[in-house]
């Protein structure tokens, strides 16, 4: 019986899946399509709403059950043939029609990454596989993939308690949610806990010690730092440190440390010295994965202007020698620092280590320790120099800028037109589908990227003049 509760398990969390998907669009109903109706009468038809779905889930729970027990003998074996042809469907991962009428949702297949009894010979499976303890596994790995509200996870976990009554019944259990960390206070009242480098190896290396990067005696990994507010009504802030380990088959961050307080740090060698600490350790003295020794080594580190100067300890930026690959003086122009000088110095690790710029620097970074190339190894950030930077200075010139290099209404509305005309035309490769330039306010850093790279050069084909789309497309 237990297993065949297991094998359904699938389509159960199928059907989960979507119940969340209509909490989400039932607090996302079209205001016009209600008008009139006051804010208790909007949650009241919710709640109706809701309600109704979960009878339905539920009834269908207990007419499979029903089903299962009129066709199971005295020693629990199911004679039936409509749960015969269940089980062989479980068995090869088939995934019914209509629980993927959302394409937009799933986009994936749900069988593969949640492979529950996917086993040519049922009979070979062991009672392991199909144990409360692999469900609340796979039920940890789902919360996390859809980012699945705990409220949400804690309410599935009751309903399936009376199928699997083993199963844990909060989602802080199924998530194994650490209660304890290990923090350092500062004195200016921020905090920092280090979670550390080998011990995300680690779990990288029990998943994918077969990738290629696992095979020599060095690993590299990718630095980010970056500042992100955490409430609009209070100045706290986080500040993680994140990794990625370059060469694996799927690339994916993983945390570092976090730093958080009310303020960026003050000290950046009290914020990276646990980092540096175990970091020196790995690169020098090296450590064990799978019995190999393994040494590690910086790769590149990938941070916004902000961000890079508070790790290299350099000037903005803004200021008159903030340029991070020539060593020239800034000039103020229509209230920007420029740097017009195409033939100055460039700025190199070997005369960086020397200060030989000393305009430039502020401080001396604690990086220096691990002997990384403060301009080889520091990323310029694309996302904010070329699309949130370049491509929307440049509409935004030629929608708000001087009527010198102001478009006209009329052809503003042809090229939003145009944009719209492309949005069934894209591919699902591209993460967002075009909007007009009246909403360009709106706009996020992939949407500058596609109209720089892919849509501009159609679009503007015969409605710039000749000298601004070339200036355009070069």
């Amino acid at each position: 019986m237990w297993k065949w509760k297991s094998v359904r398990f699938s389509t159960l969390v199928l059907q989960c899946t979507f119940f969340t998907r209509l909490i989400h669009r039932l607090h996302c109903i079209n205001m016009s399509c209600i008008k009139g109706r006051s804010y208790w009468r909007r949650r009241r038809d919710i709640a109706d709403s809701v309600e109704c779905h979960v009878n339905e889930l539920m009834e269908q729970l207990d007419s499979a059950a029903d089903m299962y027990d009129s066709n199971t003998d005295q020693h629990g074996t199911c004679r039936s043939a409509a749960c015969e042809s269940d089980i062989a469907w479980c068995d090869m991962c088939a995934t019914p029609e209509d629980l993927h009428s959302d394409d937009d949702f799933f986009d994936c297949d749900v069988s593969e990454q949640y492979d529950v009894g996917n086993q040519s010979d049922s009979s070979s499976c062991s009672s392991d596989d199909y144990s409360d303890e692999n469900l609340a596994k796979l039920l940890a790995v789902w919360a996390t993939d859809f980012n699945v509200s705990q409220n949400a996870l804690t309410a599935l976990l009751h309903l399936l308690n009376t199928y699997h009554p083993d199963l844990p019944l909060t989602a802080k259990t199924v998530l194994q949610t650490v209660d304890n960390v290990e923090v350092v206070h500062f004195k200016d009242g921020s905090m920092y806990s280090h979670i550390g480098i080998l011990s995300n190896l680690q779990q990288i290396f029990e998943t994918h010690s077969d990738d290629p990067c696992f095979s020599g005696d060095s690993l590299s990994i990718q630095v980010n730092v970056d500042g992100i507010p955490l409430h609009k009504s209070s100045n706290l802030q986080l500040w993680p440190i994140l990794g990625i380990l370059k060469g694996t088959s799927v690339e994916k961050p993983f945390t570092i440390g976090i730093y958080t307080g009310c303020h960026k740090p003050h000290t950046v060698q009290e914020f990276l010295h646990d980092f540096i600490h175990e970091f020196k350790q790995m690169q020098s003295l090296g450590f064990l994965l799978g019995g190999k020794r393994y040494h590690l080594s910086v790769h590149s580190f990938v941070c916004d202007a902000p961000a890079r100067a508070m790790l290299k300890q350099t000037k903005l930026h803004s200021g008159y020698h903030g340029c991070e690959r020539c060593e020239q003086r800034g000039e103020h122009w229509c209230n920007k620092m420029v740097f017009p000088a195409t033939d100055a110095v460039r700025r190199t690790d070997v005369r960086f280590d020397e200060l030989a710029d000393e305009q430039h620097h502020v401080g001396k970074s604690p990086l220096h320790e691990l002997g990384i190339g403060f301009v080889s190894q520091f990323c310029l950030d694309y996302m904010h120099l070329i699309c949130l930077g370049v491509t929307r200075k440049l509409l935004m010139l030629w929608m708000r800028g001087p009527l010198n290099t102001r478009l006209s209404v009329g052809l503003l509305n042809q090229i939003s037109q145009r944009l719209i005309d492309l949005r069934n035309a894209l591919p699902s490769e591209f993460a967002r589908r075009p909007r007009t330039l009246f909403e360009v306010d709106r706009w996020k850093a992939t949407e500058f990227r596609s109209f720089l790279l892919y849509t501009g050069p159609v679009i503007l084909k015969g409605l710039l003049s000749e000298p601004l789309y070339n200036h355009f497309i070069c």
